[in-house]
């Protein structure tokens, strides 16, 4: 019998006990302490193992991240104990399923759960026989627990004697644990505990597949080798680090042989574009440049640039066009993704909804027709599913290009880091990643990013516009308080918190976002545009069709328009130097990082978005 399922995922719950157990957590200069004078009096830290006690601290803590506006006013610390709960609510919910088998408990009168049998006993205490002192699984006392709870597991481990899964991919509660786990990734960032989840997510996901090792029918999320990526990082795993030291040149990250994979003919996205714009304007184009000479138009020409023939060894040109590639690498569709629904993020129809990404392959992407338009925008997918990382190494040129230049003098963000420098977020860090998935229509309204930027198309294409911004002020930027979507009501108002009409208005900043409508303009020329935006038409731009295997390099506050012509992926790294000006400290950029201001702004509720969206 193939019992390494069983181990990995007892093994797994176990770290997940360790690290929570009362005489551990919470850690004595743990930043939740922060938050912890401001919980119920009936929720403990240090019993957060209990199941009434975990759900309890993650119901008060979800009201919290749904309630503060902005949102990247959320404490770390709330963060934190968001991740936690979750992360305790998620192994307790396998450990009951695991360990009483309801339906077959009822059908045979025998009781499945006991002291004696089981490795979690009826308080979701931890057996000591099962488990060393230090709290780690004894692997053999646990699965021979595992084993002997008959009839609980009896089934379970006669389907891995037929060569079948440990859990059956049908079981609901299957989704309910990838949910709970998503939604700390995607809320919070995941917050320390990324390592953590991504290796349960990983033994998780093992446990509902066939045990025969042979059985390659599909790529699948375990069959990379896990040093082409790191887990929830935006750079290179240890041994592929880039030196930034001036004694040595940056290295380019080296990648693992792709496995030959053979996939359907019919296992592909649909390829169809819509008519593209006539180029009158083109971007320049330079064939595989050096590091150096990119460095060099960097900080000279301060101009955008097309970068060709630099992608063509990412296994991501050839993989990405394949449904099953993505459905293999997100749990069979099950991760979540966040999805921002209507024409674009001005547009008074816009929303956003958090799904399964099946349900997105399914409803926006694969249809001739979608229903309403889905976009998978300026999310930080790598971080979220690691895995998909070794598909697409991070670009040279940013390595080398590490110290980018400031704003021009006389363009809104230099003039705004003047009075205000974090303003210029810096990235010592390595760049911040995000990835674009949409069908044709999506768009990015014309605006400008606080970052340098490289925006890779893997699939599809795109065309793209940018203005240079010394043309700001004749691009009619928006105002930095304009009125916010009214929040949805509560069903209830304690005294102590204020009704709707009592609170002050709410506005978001969106100056670095054009009231220009270049959609508009693109599908009804003969309309009188002057009238509406006097002198638009007058201010020159760039342009051009960005095809599979190009980059496009946005420098550092440039205006730009993005539209998808056809079913697209592109990736954009956002950089600027690693300086520590403007970066704030390092609980508040970090902390505020992937779980608010950077990595959660997409998951943001309507209206939250302090400058709109970004690509």
């Amino acid at each position: 019998m193939n019992t390494s399922a069983s181990t990995n995922l007892l093994d797994s719950l176990s770290t997940i006990r360790q690290s929570f157990a009362p005489d551990k957590y919470p850690e004595l200069n743990d930043s939740i302490k922060g938050c912890a004078s401001e919980l119920t009096a009936d929720v403990s830290l240090t019993a957060i193992l209990q199941d009434d006690t975990s759900e309890k601290l993650f119901a008060f803590v979800n009201k919290i991240l749904h309630s503060t506006f902005p949102f990247k006013d959320v404490r770390a610390c709330w963060f934190r104990l968001y991740t936690d709960a979750s992360i305790v609510r998620a192994a307790k919910i396998v450990e009951r399923h695991l360990s009483l088998d309801v339906g077959l408990a009822a059908s045979t009168n025998v009781k499945c759960s006991t002291e004696a049998e089981d490795p979690v006993n009826q308080n979701g205490d931890a057996r000591s026989d099962a488990f060393t002192p230090g709290g780690r699984v004894n692997g053999s006392k646990a699965l021979k627990s595992f084993e002997s709870s008959i009839p609980c597991n009896k089934r379970r481990l006669a389907r891995v004697d037929k060569g079948q899964s440990l859990i059956d991919p049908s079981e609901p509660f299957i989704d309910e644990v990838v949910t709970i786990l998503d939604m700390a990734l995607i809320m919070a960032g995941g917050m320390g505990r990324e390592e953590l989840i991504q290796a349960f997510l990983k033994v998780f996901e093992a446990a509902t597949k066939p045990a025969t090792p042979n059985d390659h029918a599909g790529p699948t999320s375990n069959d990379k080798d896990p040093k082409t990526s790191s887990p929830i990082t935006n750079h290179p795993p240890s041994e592929y680090k880039y030196d930034h030291s001036p004694s040595r040149p940056p290295k380019r990250r080296r990648l693992s042989p792709s496995p030959q994979l053979t996939f359907s003919p019919s296992d592909l996205l649909p390829t169809h574009s819509v008519p593209s714009p006539h180029i009158t304007s083109p971007i320049p184009r330079l064939q595989a440049p050096s590091p150096s000479t990119f460095n060099h138009h960097a900080h000279r020409a301060r101009t955008p640039l097309i970068l060709t023939h630099t992608l063509t060894h990412w296994p991501a040109l050839h993989l990405w066009r394949h449904p099953s590639h993505w459905l293999s690498h997100t749990f069979s569709g099950r991760r979540l993704i966040p999805l921002e629904l209507g024409a674009s993020y001005t547009s008074s129809s816009f929303s956003q909804r958090i799904l399964p990404f099946s349900s997105f392959l399914h409803t926006h992407i694969l249809p001739p027709s979608p229903p309403m338009t889905g976009y998978l925008a300026q999310h930080p997918l790598f971080s979220q599913i690691p895995f998909l990382a070794a598909d697409i190494p991070t670009p040279p040129y940013i390595w080398t290009c590490d110290d980018p230049p400031s704003p021009s003098p006389g363009t809104p963000l230099y003039e705004k880091a003047r009075v205000d420098p974090s303003v210029l977020p810096r990235t010592p860090d390595g760049p911040n990643v995000n990835v674009w998935f949409g069908p044709a229509w999506t768009v990015s309204p014309l605006h400008y990013d606080p970052y340098h930027n490289l925006l890779a198309q893997v699939v599809g294409r795109k065309y793209v516009r940018l203005y240079s911004p010394h043309d700001s002020q004749r691009l009619f930027p928006r105002s930095e308080k304009e009125p916010a979507p009214e929040p949805a009501p509560s069903s209830s108002t304690s005294p102590q918190t204020p009704t709707p009409a009592e609170e002050p208005p709410r506005t978001i900043n969106m100056s670095n976002t054009s009231s220009i409508d270049i959609v508009a303009i693109e599908t009804s020329p003969s309309e009188d545009w002057e009238s509406v935006w006097p002198g638009f038409g007058e201010v020159g731009y760039v342009e051009a069709i960005l095809e599979p295997g190009e980059m496009l390099y946005v420098p550092v506050g440039w205006w730009h328009y993005v539209r998808s012509l056809s079913v697209g992926v592109s990736v954009s790294w956002w950089w600027n130097g690693e300086g520590d000006d403007g970066g704030g400290d390092e609980e508040g950029e970090r902390g505020k990082g992937r779980g608010g201001e950077e990595g959660s702004k997409k998951m943001r509720r309507k209206g939250e978005r302090e400058g709109g969206d970004v690509e």
